[in-house]
């Protein structure tokens, strides 16, 4: 399903803070430097083989992720909107296979992944809702029967740590950009973001939209290994593509 002219807009208007030099600048040193987070290293411990299939790295920034994958043994390309992204990820890994792409509009054939991992968040600067859904859709098309999907995405239930123990938060996220009055809607102003409209859900609603996309959930990956995970502020989720049949 294609995305209307309205929704298309809306979407480039978001993602054109990720072409800025500091934008570009700060991936750059975290593709450098950060390695994979902690709840990343438990999602491909678990959850991904080297041997097993094709890795479709989206949203893949300066190439952070991607570049660990690589050298782990993954057959794995990277795929970003912004395009001085993609030229910032060729520069310091030019081994690696990284393209511009669309994650509403994959060019890729279907069935052609084993697994897809969007990062740090990626998947909620996907705007409006109706691209978020459609690049879920494209997600599910390009991979293999029982294909592994995992993202993170910002959790709304971490409101009720942040306001017993990390003032800061309520603080840059909601009361300086004026989030307190975006209480009822989905997408938020990140201003860490380059004020960038950010998507932001609980587990229930997410594993909600995942079965209403076609996927299995399978996983819910925090840092740590207790129900106390359901509060925390970036959670990782793994889906799966159902079998045929």
């Amino acid at each position: 399903m294609a995305l209307g002219r309205n929704a298309k807009r809306e979407q480039t208007e978001n993602v054109a803070g990720y072409d800025s030099t500091d934008a570009v600048a700060a991936y750059a040193e975290w593709a450098a430097e950060d390695g994979l987070h902690e709840s990343e290293e438990r999602v491909l411990a678990r959850y991904f083989r080297p041997s097993a299939g094709r890795v479709l790295d989206v949203g893949c920034g300066a190439g952070r992720t991607t570049a660990v994958l690589d050298r782990r043994g993954f057959d794995v390309t990277g795929v970003d909107v912004s395009a001085a992204m993609v030229r910032e990820a060729r520069r310091q890994f030019p081994g690696i296979g990284v393209q511009r792409g669309d994650a509403t509009d994959l060019a890729f054939r279907d069935e052609s992944f084993q697994y897809v991992l969007f990062s740090y968040c990626g998947l909620d600067l996907v705007y409006p809702e109706a691209a978020r859904r459609e690049a879920l859709r494209e997600i599910r098309r390009v991979l293999a029967p029982g294909g592994v999907f995992a993202f993170s995405t910002h959790n709304s239930w971490y409101n009720a740590v942040a306001a017993v123990d990390d003032w800061s938060h309520v603080r840059k996220f909601y009361l300086s950009n004026g989030n307190h009055r975006r209480l009822g809607e989905r997408y938020k102003v990140d201003d860490t973001e380059w004020d960038m409209k950010v998507y932001v859900t609980n587990p229930v609603r997410q594993r909600r939209q995942l079965r209403r996309m076609g996927f299995e959930p399978v996983a819910y990956v925090g840092k740590r290994p207790s129900p106390l995970n359901y509060l925390e502020r970036r959670p990782y989720y793994v889906a799966r593509k159902p079998d045929r049949g």
